[in-house]
């Protein structure tokens, strides 16, 4: 059951990742430039997390251990 928390896990920081790049992304074309870089590299870095818990998931599933 841990490694379905972890997918889990993955799923959610990779949404929350994707969506505070598309907020930065809305920030940037609006001409606003109010959401600073740091929140592009946090998103970034949430991103892969989700990523990489997604994909100790599917090795855990692939090599059954």
């Amino acid at each position: 059951m841990e490694g379905e928390k972890r997918k889990r896990m993955g799923m959610a920081l990779g949404a929350i990742g994707l969506l505070i790049l598309t907020l930065n992304l809305a920030d940037f074309y609006a001409g606003w430039n109010a959401l600073a870089d740091e929140t592009a590299l946090a998103g970034i870095a949430l991103s892969l997390a989700g990523a990489y818990f997604a994909l100790i998931r599917k090795k855990e599933e692939i090599t059954g251990g």
